[in-house]
């Protein structure tokens, strides 16, 4: 048994720890991000960020605070960028003026280097505000740049139907249908996509149309 008079030091350690988790000191130089580096399932990713943020607010506060410590610059975190995380946060809230004004800047800093689901996930944003054009726009920028993206297709193809025009979106949900049975379909181990397709949903979109 632990008897807290004496080992003074070891509480003080505690305190310092929870005050540090609590955000009641070391804010200023990002200490409380050290503390809590998340990892999930052996890796440190945004995702298990986002596990660890327990809600999308608090990731997007956790990652405005990193965000702020080198400004003027683009920033990563364990390899992805910032702009593209907060992008998901503010999409997955249903705030997709904000998410869009994040995948901007994304795809300004990174330009022809720009991660496909930046333009996928952009597209999404203005799908959900039912501006199908600008929608359509993107995905045709991700199949510009990865002409195997299923679900740039998929998408571009509900967009169609949205708009009336139910012969293009066919051919897209077609194509969409045919990467997928030709295993072009990103499928992560640990996690599940946002917005992640599969040949049911395009099957049902399909007879949907018919």
């Amino acid at each position: 048994m632990v008897h807290l008079k004496k080992n003074q030091q070891l509480l003080f350690f505690w305190i310092l720890l929870f005050l540090t988790i609590f955000e009641q000191i070391g804010n200023k130089y990002g200490t409380p991000l050290l503390f809590l580096e998340p990892e999930y399932l052996g890796k440190l990713s945004y995702w298990s960020y986002f596990i660890v943020g327990l809600s999308y607010e608090r990731s997007i506060k956790r990652l405005n605070e990193y965000d702020d410590l080198t400004p003027n610059q683009p920033d990563f975190c364990w390899g992805e960028h910032i702009n593209f995380l907060k992008g998901l946060c503010y999409k997955q809230m249903g705030d997709y003026g904000n998410s869009i004004k994040e995948f901007n800047t994304l795809i300004e800093y990174e330009g022809e280097y720009v991660d496909v689901y930046g333009y996928v996930y952009r597209g999404i944003s203005y799908m959900n505000l039912e501006q199908y054009s600008d929608a359509i726009s993107d995905f045709d920028l991700a199949i510009k740049q990865y002409d195997k993206c299923a679900m740039a297709y998929f998408y571009k193809g509900f967009c169609y139907e949205k708009l009336g025009n139910l012969k293009l979106a066919k051919e897209q949900y077609y194509t969409a249908q045919t990467l997928i049975e030709h295993g072009y379909l990103q499928v992560e181990p640990y996690y599940e996509m946002f917005d992640a397709i599969s040949g049911e949903m395009v099957a049902d979109q399909l007879d949907s149309i018919q």
